[in-house]
């Protein structure tokens, strides 16, 4: 039988915690973000679609998951009402809305048709490292072999045909882990676009079936939002089918 680094790494921390009296570290992310407001509520559920514009051929199920190692984006809380909300009005999935690292055990993941990282930032499966004194050497080493391990079932769960969203910031996040850039398909690199820049998107593939339902023959459309440059790695339009993209 082979394993690989990761999973003998693994072992080798759960033997050394049995020795000293724990075989496993419970440790889950939590995070207090503000509640959305009101109005916003409001605003998601006016624009929110009332049917699916792709009818599924069976019940979907998804993750959300929001966990950040790093910067925190304001807009996580909004993002979930929305995206719970959009599946709950057209009956196109049902939402899980959780950051507990469990769901990324490899029996868990399979019981999800797509996992949508809704702007989790560094080693999301990780505390901040703002937190490392709270932690001994032993626990920290168990976490870090944790979240190696459940990033490659992320990218096995992918590869296996599992459908993956990543939301804005999931390209900060990772940096260490090769198969992970791959797969969300590049690294921030900066945005020197602020949060409050009119941009131009650019309709790259009018036809296809994500596209052509929301933009129909539209070749652009303008929006206000903050745009990220990529890293010239792993990033290139060689590997990836690009279907918009900012023109700014």
């Amino acid at each position: 039988m082979m394993y690989s680094f990761n999973s003998l790494f693994s072992l080798l921390l759960t033997v050394q915690f049995a020795f000293s009296g724990v075989t496993t570290y419970d440790w889950k992310p939590s995070f207090n973000d503000e509640p959305v407001p009101q109005e916003r509520l409001e605003a998601i559920d006016a624009a929110l679609p009332d049917i699916a514009l792709a009818v599924p051929d069976s019940p979907r199920k998804i993750l959300i998951f929001s966990a950040t190692a790093g910067f925190r984006h304001a807009s996580i809380p909004t993002g979930k009402v929305a995206l719970d909300r959009m599946g709950i009005k057209t009956g196109a999935y049902q939402a899980l809305i959780s950051d507990d690292p469990e769901n990324f055990e490899i029996d868990v993941l399979k019981t999800f048709d797509a996992i949508v990282l809704l702007s989790p930032t560094l080693d999301f499966f990780m505390p901040s490292d703002k937190l490392r004194e709270d932690f001994s050497d032993l626990q920290w080493n168990w976490l870090h072999a944790r979240h190696k391990r459940l990033i490659a079932n992320l990218v096995q769960f992918v590869h296996a045909g599992g459908g993956l969203v990543g939301i804005h910031a999931a390209t900060d996040s990772c940096y260490e882990d090769e198969d992970y850039g791959d797969m969300i398909g590049g690294y921030f690199w900066g945005h020197p676009w602020s949060w409050r820049h009119n941009v131009t998107v650019l309709i790259e593939d009018s036809e296809h079936a994500l596209i052509k339902p929301v933009f129909g023959d539209m070749s652009d459309f303008r929006i206000q939002d903050e745009i990220y440059q990529f890293k010239e790695e792993p990033y290139s339009r060689e590997k990836l089918r690009v279907l918009i993209e900012p023109g700014c």
